[in-house]
């Protein structure tokens, strides 16, 4: 991102991931995610808010509105102060950016809970959590006079804003793209619509250990080891497809990368590459210990700078054409909608995101007792899921727009049955498991 005083941020020009977001936004949907973190005690709003202020002028980033061009979209400063709010039981519901005096993120507390709710325009989960972690330092310090140490998820308040903390990193890195590479639609769940607006929310808690020692077992990372789980619960609801070609569908799940691992960056903004590992169903049933496999390798394929960067230049082209340039917004903007439903929603089946593990100093992690990560509903597929670890416990959180509960039930399942213990908690009134 380009900002014409780099010192002090007044406006920017969107990277690609914001700019893709800003682009797919309508007014029922737009691309939001969730992360909260509930303390060792009720949250007082008033220091949140206060907190809120500090942290804002630390991370200007996140003080954007965003701005309607004739050809393209922007994002300026904000003016206005945002205020903490209550939280709901439906949160991440879309609704229009004027009731939040333009700001595209929400502070929420409710309890000992406060959780940030952020536009993907905005940032990434990374740039989310640091933000995040940032705002729960202050409100600590505000509180009770604690000095907290800086650290890979807390920026020191006191410094002035980095322009390499709100840079467009993609387009720094991109080098030309080579190759672009088709996939077929893959096998898509279905089920009874939920009410406009209601997401249904799930998360799981299991001890980090466990699923450490397991996905050791395979001999595999812990995102390779969810991703399979989360896939074999998809073989089994596919297998009950009635008709035979539905049942031969590739499943296909969407694995978000941090680019930060590859590319060292400070930025708190996008910066992350969605890589897709996949199974062939119309070569049969897979054992688990063949999911495993079909996983870990398509990982390793997948995840390297080489590809990565592949797919960063390849998205950044697509904005690149003159005449793309000169279209107005109102005539490309549907085109770009059905273009990432048919190029992108319909050629996976679920997103299988995990933050890993957030590592707090000594002093903050007295107060706080855990971390959630929440994704945002899809455009196209009805279920995604997110994974994030802090101190002795693992969180994985299913959102869905649909009324039946089978896919996080059948995971957790074979979860359970593998050895590790689950807990599970729903915002829905009713039972689902």
């Amino acid at each position: 991102m380009h900002s014409k005083n780099t010192k002090h941020l007044e406006w920017l020009k969107p990277d690609n991931t914001a700019n893709f977001c800003t682009m797919v936004t309508t007014k029922k949907f737009a691309h939001i995610f969730r992360l909260s973190v509930e303390l060792d005690e009720e949250i007082d709003p008033v220091v949140l808010n206060s907190a809120l202020q500090v942290v804002l002028k630390r991370i200007p980033s996140f003080a954007l509105k965003l701005r309607y061009g004739l050809f393209w979209n922007y994002m300026e400063l904000a003016k206005d102060k945002p205020e903490v709010e209550e939280d709901v039981r439906n949160p991440m519901a879309r609704r229009s950016w004027k009731l939040n005096k333009h700001f595209l993120f929400r502070v929420r507390y409710f309890g000992k809970r406060i959780s940030l709710e952020v536009f993907h325009a905005l940032a990434d989960g990374t740039g989310g959590m640091t933000f995040m972690m940032t705002l729960v330092a202050e409100y600590l310090r505000q509180k009770y006079g604690y000095e907290i140490e800086e650290s890979r998820w807390i920026l020191n308040p006191d410094e002035e804003p980095k322009p390499e903390e709100y840079e467009d990193v993609y387009s720094k890195v991109a080098r030309r793209q080579n190759f672009k590479r088709k996939s077929p639609k893959a096998y898509q769940a279905t089920g009874s619509k939920e009410a406009e607006g209601y997401l249904n929310i799930v998360t799981g808690r299991m001890p980090v250990e466990a699923v450490k020692t397991k996905a050791k077992e395979y001999d595999c990372t812990v995102t390779a080891f969810l991703t399979a789980v989360l896939m074999d619960a998809f073989q089994d609801i596919q297998e009950k497809e009635k008709k035979r070609k539905i049942r031969q569908m590739p499943i296909v799940i969407n694995i978000p990368v941090d680019l930060r691992k590859f590319y060292p960056s400070k930025t708190v903004s996008n910066f992350f590459a969605n890589i897709n590992v996949g199974l062939d169903r119309a070569l049969g049933h897979y054992s688990f210990a063949e999911i495993v496999e079909q996983v870990k390798h398509g990982m390793a394929l997948n995840i390297t700078e080489k590809r990565v960067n592949n797919l960063i230049a390849g998205n950044i082209a697509s904005y690149q054409y003159k005449v793309y340039k000169v279209i107005p917004m109102f005539i490309k903007k549907p085109f770009v909608i059905l273009g990432n439903y048919m190029g992108g929603e319909i050629k996976s089946t679920c997103t299988m995101s995990n933050l890993g593990k957030v590592v707090l100093p000594p002093i903050m992690s007295e107060y706080v007792k855990g971390v959630q990560a929440v994704a945002g509903k899809n455009f196209g597929r009805v279920t995604s899921c997110m994974g994030v670890s802090y101190a002795d416990t693992m969180s994985v959180t299913f959102t869905r727009k649909i009324k039946e509960a089978e896919i996080e039930r059948l995971f957790y399942t074979k979860l359970v049955e593998m050895g590790i213990p689950v807990e599970i908690e729903s915002n829905q009134a009713r039972e689902v498991m």
